[in-house]
Order: structure tokens, then C-alpha cells, then sequence
């Protein structure tokens, strides 16, 4: 990465316009759960909240040059998954009066060798200075604090985002494991295919539905839910955590729909008789949850057929270890959920 010019005007990037937070007057600056939740969730859940999986920053300016300063905090560098992405910076842009769905790539920020020294990377220089907005998502599996933005111009905070908002619960996928930069993620792939707002309560390897956990979902209404917990269970465990969670969402606010997400053909289940397995009895244990819960007067959704081959697809190209996805498999996953999430905005 370079380094940064020094006649770049610094802002602070808590003044602009800041999305993706379910709690926004509750939480610290750059986290996902509300503070009263430290103590009530597991301790691990507390810890994975730290990280900014799904927040992002939006600006207006005309500017030829997009820098970023930040601290790294919570987590570590994962041995399975670039810095780019766990640790960095993803910023997007469109064109002014454009559709919602119109955001296009420029550039991800990843930090230096030394994660804990203060960062400071060039994202881009040589834009043409058009006047634009941008999105700049944050790190997907670290906490970030001190961020600042650096421009040759002034920028300022974008009007607020008045679409859909679609939150997604559930695992380290949901979470962003392993996508190359923060944008990949398949909730924030979503988000821009269909020109909504998100929310990311991925928890890796916690996406169990803990009641405490659950307890705080309730409390969101967003305009459509999506349930995404099934490779953090198994066995007998599976069946009532997931019911459960169901009916407690969708008792808390019947009018709103559920997409509950199967578990992914992982991609070595042709090789591996237990991996298999594994893909089968949680699917069935899942679809008796989802009936159960459709008895209780749940309006929850799951995808049948060839869905769950889908999710990664079927060359075996779409995860890192069989189970945590590429960039591809987060595609296809973008794909295959966001066609269901698209059905139940009524559009």
C-alpha cells in the first residue's frame, strides 16, 4: 500500500453518515451490540461484537484522492483469511441521483505488518475529482477505532439511507469468513444487488441462537430477517435452539418475514461421508423446526430443492476449507439468498 500524501485534509469518520449499527444510540462508536448487552450474551459473543462486520461510512465530496487512518482492536489476524478483509477497508462509489444499486468498486485499504501500530494507507489517488458518494465498509473480523478519512477536498456525511433494511443473523459466514475485503461479504453483496440497507450479526463459530441473544433481536424490526445459524449446530441441539429463535422473532413482530437459510453442501461432503452426513440431518433437523414454527403462526420462509447446493455451488471452487466461502462462494451465496430476500420485499 502507499503512503499517504501530506496535504490531505483529515475527517473524522464518526461525523459522517454511519450504517449499519442495530443499536446506533446505544453502542460504542464502530460495534454491533448495544453496551447494556456486556454480561447478558456469552462472553465470546460480547468479543466477536467488537468487530465491525457490516458497518460502513457514507460521504459526499469531490475529491481525486481517498486515504484512511484507523487503530486495529478487538481479534486477530486470521491464518485463513487476508488482512484485506479482516483487517481493511473496502470503499465504493456512485454517481450522484444514481440508483441505489449503482455502486461500483474503487479500492480496499489493508493495514501494515505491524497491526498494532496506528494504520495509515492511500486507497486511491488520481480519481477525476467528480463529485460522487461513497461507501467505505469497515473491517470484517477486527474492531476499528480513530477513523479517519483523508481527501484533497471536502466531504460530508450522505443523506440518510431510507430503503429496506434486511438484518441477517447467523455464523462466521454470515460474518464475512473469508472473503478477500470487507464489500464480499454475501450480506453487503446483497445490500448493494438490491439497493437496501443492511445489518451483520454474523458471530463466528457463535451463531448459536442463544436466548440472550435472541432476546436482543427481538427488539430490531427491520423489514425482513434472514436466519443463518446452521454450521455453528448440530445434533440435538439444532432443532429447538433454532424453533425457538423462530417463534421468539416472529411472535415479537408477526408482520415481519423470516428467511431461515439451510445449511451449504460443503464443498468436500463428495469426499467425506461424515461432512455429508452432517449437511443432512442439520437440514432435516431444520426443516422440522421451520415447520413447527410455521404451526405456531410463524411467517418463516425456507428454500427447498437444490437451494442448499447452491449456496457454494457444485465445482467444489467456492470455499476455502469446504465450509468458509471465497469470494465466489459469497457470490453465489449473494445470488441465491438475495433472489429469496427479493421475493419477500415484494418486489
Amino acid at each position: 500500500m502507499e503512503e499517504t500524501t501530506p496535504d490531505l485534509t483529515w475527517t473524522d469518520a464518526a461525523t459522517l453518515r454511519i450504517e449499519g449499527q442495530a443499536w446506533p444510540d446505544e453502542s460504542q462508536p464502530w460495534t454491533r451490540l448495544p453496551d447494556r448487552a456486556e454480561g447478558s450474551v456469552p462472553d465470546r459473543v460480547w468479543d466477536l461484537s467488537r468487530a465491525s462486520a457490516g458497518l460502513r461510512v457514507r460521504f459526499v465530496g469531490a475529491i481525486t484522492v481517498a486515504a484512511v487512518r484507523w487503530r486495529l482492536t478487538a481479534g486477530g489476524p486470521l491464518s485463513h483469511m487476508p488482512d484485506s478483509g479482516s483487517s481493511g477497508f473496502d470503499l465504493y462509489a456512485r454517481e450522484l441521483g444514481a440508483p441505489a444499486t449503482a455502486w461500483r468498486h474503487v479500492r480496499a485499504a489493508w493495514p501494515a505488518r505491524n497491526h498494532d501500530q496506528p494504520q495509515e494507507q492511500v486507497i486511491l489517488e488520481g480519481m477525476d475529482g467528480t463529485e460522487r458518494e461513497y461507501c467505505l465498509y469497515l473491517p470484517l473480523y477486527r474492531g476499528a477505532t480513530d477513523i479517519q478519512i483523508g481527501t484533497d477536498g471536502t466531504i460530508s456525511a450522505a443523506a440518510a439511507d431510507t430503503s429496506p433494511v434486511v438484518a441477517f443473523y447467523g455464523t462466521s459466514i454470515v460474518h464475512g469468513g473469508c472473503a478477500n475485503r470487507p464489500g464480499m461479504a454475501y450480506p453487503a453483496q446483497i445490500a448493494r444487488k438490491l439497493g437496501i440497507n443492511h445489518i451483520n450479526l454474523g458471530f463466528s463459530g457463535n451463531g448459536k441462537c442463544q436466548p440472550p441473544v435472541v432476546d436482543l433481536l427481538t427488539e430490531l424490526t427491520p423489514d425482513v430477517w434472514v436466519v443463518d445459524p446452521l454450521p455453528n449446530l448440530s445434533g440435538d441441539e439444532l432443532e429447538p435452539a433454532v424453533h425457538d429463535a423462530l417463534v421468539a422473532i416472529g411472535k415479537a413482530h408477526p408482520d415481519i418475514p423470516i428467511l431461515a437459510v439451510p445449511s451449504p453442501d460443503y464443498a468436500n461432503s463428495w469426499i467425506s461421508a461424515s461432512r455429508a452426513e452432517r449437511v443432512k440431518s442439520s437440514n432435516e433437523s431444520l426443516v422440522r423446526a421451520v415447520t413447527r414454527a410455521q404451526q405456531a403462526g410463524v411467517q418463516v420462509t425456507l428454500p427447498g430443492g437444490d437451494f442448499s447446493q447452491r449456496l457454494f455451488g457444485t465445482d467444489g471452487e467456492g470455499t476455502v476449507d469446504g465450509t468458509h466461502p471465497t469470494d465466489l462462494g459469497f457470490l453465489r451465496m449473494a445470488e441465491t439468498i438475495g433472489a429469496e430476500v427479493e421475493k419477500l420485499l415484494g418486489r
